[in-house]
């Protein structure tokens, strides 16, 4: 039993090892923000220079609940009005090069970084 607690152990750590080696923050400032027709909520960041999806507030994105995304519609809002920075966790290998718009990876988190 005390072998098998022990395996199972280790192969967590390698497994939450690998889940985190192309994880990445990005930091910047949100210099546009809006909701589209369908409800995609749209930010144009300082870290990409381009559009990118976060979510969308009408019906669950990429496992983001229209709750979560009205969340971060509201952190958005607030990030570019006062010009406080943001981070953004993905499960990428770079901030610059991930896709644009709808078809851009769906957040871990998104915060203000202040």
């Amino acid at each position: 039993m005390h072998k098998l607690v022990k395996l199972i152990t280790v192969s967590l750590l390698l497994f939450s090892s690998q889940a985190f080696s192309n994880a990445v923050w990005c930091y910047g400032n949100v210099e546009r923000v809006y909701v589209e027709h369908s409800g995609g909520l749209i930010i144009f960041s300082t870290w990409r220079n381009e559009y990118t999806q976060l979510c969308s507030v009408n019906s669950v994105w990429k496992g983001i609940t229209q709750e979560v995304c009205k969340s971060w519609l509201s952190m958005a809002m607030t990030a570019k009005v006062s010009q406080v920075p943001v981070i953004t966790h993905y499960a990428s290998s770079s901030c610059e090069s991930m896709p644009t718009y709808s078809n851009a990876l769906a957040p871990i988190y998104f915060m203000l970084n202040k």
